[in-house]
């Protein structure tokens, strides 16, 4: 069986997330987005989040919550493990039903920032292109929305 972790309890979790450097995780287990799960409200062995399209897995995936947890998930969802214990319990739950690929992470530190390197794409940039900063007009347009629901959910 498994149980929602209200927005109160979430933090609690941070231990058995603190190996995965995500801003949704993050986010989720500060009460702000998304949802957690977990196999016991008590002392939880085993945690999922979903926040968007994205679920993350922490914690014992031999445990016995581990397969509910697993098998909680909605259709067409990025599932974003850091062990290969995770990868390949996954591939057992959803044998068949699921595809893998290589995905990269955002650097969060301005000094991994190649400024002169970005100088020089703008500079190549067509006349027909505009650079403009991202705001709430851009965001909520449709057309941004679809183009990257990562980003927008």
């Amino acid at each position: 069986m498994i149980y929602e972790v209200d927005i109160h309890s979430r933090k609690k979790l941070l231990p058995m997330f603190k190996n995965m450097n995500h801003t949704m995780i993050l986010s989720c287990l500060q009460g702000h987005m998304g949802t957690a799960w977990v196999d016991n409200l008590e002392n939880p062995t085993v945690a999922q989040i979903i926040v968007g399209i994205f679920v993350f897995y922490a914690g014992d995936p031999n445990a016995m919550g581990a397969e509910d947890l697993l098998c909680n998930i909605p259709e067409n969802i990025l599932a974003i493990v850091n062990t290969e214990e995770w990868k390949k319990r996954i591939e057992t739950i959803h044998e068949g039903r699921s595809d893998k690929f290589q995905r990269y992470a955002f650097k969060k530190n301005d000094k991994d920032l190649n400024r002169d390197y970005l100088v020089s794409l703008l500079a190549n940039l067509p006349e027909v292109y505009e650079l403009k900063k991202i705001d709430a007009s851009i965001a909520y347009e449709s057309s941004f929305q679809q183009l990257s629901e990562d980003f927008t959910s």
